[in-house]
């Protein structure tokens, strides 16, 4: 029993240095683009509140390599999965780090949107977000309109 919980252990640390490793490699392949796209958009989907702040950090540091390299690249945040809820008014104290970086980013110019839908299936609605969280109809939706106008999709996972 012992090495099957190693084995799965070490499958686990594989696979979250390989996504990891895998948004590196997006973010190089979009800044040594001949072309680059018009924007990115970071996809954010977590099982827990306290998943945003991580999540938010690696996008913070995406940005500024991604600004560095092209200035006037276009940049928004969608999160969709139960992270968004740290972004609740009521959560606000809770989750001071997180709500001061998305304050950040949205002075910033980069929208930060959450999942209007998911957020109804807890009982929850547009005005339980503070103002400066953009509150999309769905989710998925909204990332695949970021698409349409010419955004490059990141997926952040955080465990």
């Amino acid at each position: 029993m012992h090495n099957f919980s190693l084995l799965v252990l070490t499958l686990f640390l594989l696979i979250s240095f390989s996504v990891s490793a895998s948004t590196e490699t997006d973010v190089e392949f979009i800044i040594s683009a001949k072309n680059p796209p018009k924007g990115v958009v970071f996809e954010v989907i977590a099982a827990k509140e306290s998943a945003l702040k991580p999540a938010l950090e690696k996008i913070e540091g995406y940005i500024k390599r991604l600004k560095a390299a092209i200035p006037e690249i276009k940049l928004s945040v969608v999160t969709h999965g139960v992270e968004e809820f740290a972004l609740l008014k009521e959560n606000k104290k809770r989750f001071k780090e997180s709500h001061q970086k998305v304050q950040s980013l949205v002075s910033a110019d980069v929208p930060v949107h959450v999942c209007g839908t998911h957020a109804s299936w807890y009982s929850y609605a547009d005005d339980d977000f503070p103002d400066y969280v953009a509150v999309a109809i769905a989710g998925p939706e909204k990332v695949r309109e970021y698409q349409q106008q010419g955004y490059a999709l990141i997926d952040i996972r955080v465990p």
